[in-house]
């Protein structure tokens, strides 16, 4: 006798293409799939329960993306291309903003709008993306090319960590080894000079 595939736990229809979930195992075909997902995304959720009633197990990451697969043509007879990357954009965007800690712990950069994640004592930040490299204030989220902005302003200030990162040549500094320093000193006190009106 031959085995039949599993019903979706939702619609209980097995007339089309499933996925089974690899934490709970339970059923899911691709429109009752997708529009869960287009739900949790209009919720801004990350984590996307199962859609069993009494089953508390999360979909699996890896579960999802077969879930938004573009080289699936199954789903396209559920859901456009265009809808399926931007479901899958959203997604992704709910995911990096959980892992983050939530939007209030999120900054954009004002450029490129890549995301960052809180980071105590550091409040002088600089965009990591190699075409960027932005500076802007973690508090009031607004580009800033000096440090005069956290002098000038009330709300926005340096942090410890924008401190120990604004003094590393006066550590190197303390910890090379003096000879090194007879050597070199022509160059440092140039740089000393150049450096301390800027």
């Amino acid at each position: 006798m031959e085995a039949v595939a599993p019903r979706c736990t939702v619609c209980k229809g097995n007339d089309e293409w499933r996925l089974q979930m690899r934490d709970c195992g339970h059923t899911v075909c691709a429109a009752c799939g997708l529009s869960l997902l287009k739900q949790s995304v209009k919720l801004g959720k990350a984590r996307v329960k199962c859609p069993k009633r009494k089953c508390t197990a999360r979909i699996h990451p890896n579960d999802v993306d077969a879930l938004l697969d573009e080289h699936n043509r199954v789903l396209l007879h559920h859901i456009t291309a265009e809808d399926l990357i931007w479901l899958r954009e959203e997604n992704m965007k709910n995911v990096m903003t959980y892992a983050l800690g939530g939007a209030s712990r999120i900054r954009r950069c004002p450029n490129c709008h890549e995301m960052y994640g809180q980071r105590p004592g550091c409040n002088y930040v600089r965009c990591a993306d190699s075409r960027c490299q932005t500076k802007f204030c973690w508090t009031c989220g607004k580009e800033q090319t000096s440090w005069q902005h956290f002098g000038n302003n009330e709300m926005c200030r340096v942090g410890w960590d924008d401190i120990w990162q604004g003094t590393w040549l006066f550590r190197c500094l303390l910890t090379t080894n003096p000879c090194c320093l007879i050597c070199i000193s022509p160059i440092v006190w140039l740089l000393f000079f150049v450096s301390v009106p800027l």
